[in-house]
């Protein structure tokens, strides 16, 4: 009897925890699964990639290269945009351009002389581009040369013209001559006859001897000779006058004809030279290789003065500093039906400490159209990329200098995929499986 109640008693003591450990059991499993039920969970899809900026780092070329006279900027320096870098040696450049700038600079003068020459004017108008060139003792001569020929043709010119006019005034002269010539043996004449007439009634009346009559008659007929002979002299005249004319004329004509024609040659011989000259000022101007934007060198191709740069041979590489920070990342093609562009992204700076360095916001900004296969790993992928918005006041706190973040240093992109409770997670598989399992095939 007291061994069964001592039974009772020692089963009461068991039953009691017992009951309390299946209460405890049953409400966590309960709590456990509503939690995994309705608790949502994170969804995120995993890429590794590497910092860059929004704008490649460009390569420093030079088109004709050439001999290195200075070497101004040094791998790692930090440059801004227009500073100088290296300067190439310009003896060669420089006396092509100044060959080609003299001869420009002598057609640019003679054409100004044959414009005057055109519209006779009395001095060359020197036109406004001769006062942006450089060598101005050049300009001088050239101007004083043209000067000199404009003022020897206008003095030949006029001096040919002044003949063939003096000759006409000659010739003018003596007309009026004849006309004076003429009018007195025309005067004379009438009186001739006028005595002759009277003569004649004297010898019908036998007054007079005929004789008398022959001889008036006799000078009558050489006055008319003589008018004659002044008419042909004038005539003579007038048509040397007309022929000096048409000589004057002409020297007009082939003097603006032969301007016209060397104004023509001209204009075409400098059409061809300005295409030459702009050249060689283009190819002086880049001896200077300056950085097109601010950044940092790197990737330097030649470290000493004298040295040889061949024709577009990469001189060094500028990583911009003021561009945007941009992720590009690779990711896998299992998780490309969740990640589009918008998608918020967690980024962390893998070269740094995980204890300091906190998580920094970004943004899918392009992901894209097709996967791409990597040679080396055998491996396809989808290349993401992913806005960093830094926040400066974020990173000064955890004592993270913007400095520091490097192109090309090593991230890991957690893309923010939505949310799912634990128990969906759980059921996945197994209604995949049912999805796939009632299917007919």
């Amino acid at each position: 009897m007291e061994l069964t109640l001592a039974h009772a008693t020692l089963r009461d003591r068991i039953r009691s925890p017992l009951r309390i450990a299946t209460l405890f059991s049953v409400l966590f499993f309960a709590g456990f699964g509503t939690w995994s039920a309705l608790a949502p969970l994170t969804g995120a899809a995993v890429a590794h990639g590497f910092i860059g900026v929004e704008n490649k780092r460009q390569t420093i070329q030079h088109l004709e290269g050439g001999i290195i006279e200075r070497i101004i900027a040094r791998e790692g320096d930090r440059v801004e945009a227009g500073d100088l870098l290296v300067r190439l040696d310009d003896t060669v450049p420089k006396s092509t351009y100044d060959l080609l700038e003299g001869q420009y600079v002598d057609l640019i003068v003679e054409r100004a002389r044959l414009e005057a020459e055109q519209v006779e004017a009395e001095v060359i108008e020197w036109p406004d581009l001769l006062a942006v060139v450089s060598d101005r003792t050049r300009v001088t001569r050239a101007m004083r040369v043209q000067q000199e020929l404009f003022q020897a043709r206008r003095e030949a010119l006029a001096s040919r013209a002044g003949l063939l006019n003096a000759g006409i005034r000659q010739l003018e002269e003596q007309i009026r001559g004849l006309d004076a010539q003429e009018s007195a043996t025309q005067r004379q004449r009438g009186l001739v006859r006028k005595e002759t007439a009277a003569v004649e009634q004297l010898v019908e009346q036998g007054l007079q001897s005929r004789p008398r009559l022959y001889a008036l008659q006799r000078t009558s007929a050489q006055m008319d000779g003589a008018l004659g002979d002044i008419a042909s002299q004038k005539a003579q005249a007038r048509l040397l006058i007309g022929k000096s004319r048409l000589e004057l004329l002409d020297l007009k004509t082939q003097t603006r004809n032969q301007v016209v024609g060397d104004l023509r040659d001209l204009s075409a011989r400098i059409a061809d030279m300005q295409p030459r000259l702009r050249a060689a000022r283009d190819k002086l101007n880049r001896l200077e290789l300056r950085a097109p934007m601010a950044g940092t060198i790197v990737g330097m191709q030649f470290h000493t003065e004298g040295g040889v740069i061949g024709p577009g041979a990469p001189v060094l590489d500028l990583v911009p500093t003021d561009a945007p920070y941009v992720i590009e990342a690779r990711l896998s093609p299992q998780d490309i039906d969740i990640v589009r562009a918008g998608l918020p992204a967690e980024i962390r700076l893998v070269a740094f400490s995980s204890r300091i360095t906190p998580t920094l916001p970004g943004r899918v900004v392009h992901v894209s159209a097709d996967s791409l296969f990597d040679r080396k790993s055998e491996q396809s992928y989808y290349e993401i990329k992913v806005e960093l918005q830094v926040d400066p006041l974020l990173l000064r706190q955890h004592k993270v200098d913007l400095d520091k973040l490097y192109p090309g240093m090593p991230v890991e992109v957690m893309l923010v995929t939505g949310q799912r409770t634990l128990l969906d997670y759980v059921l996945q598989p197994v209604t995949d499986m049912f999805a796939r399992a009632f299917r007919e095939t």
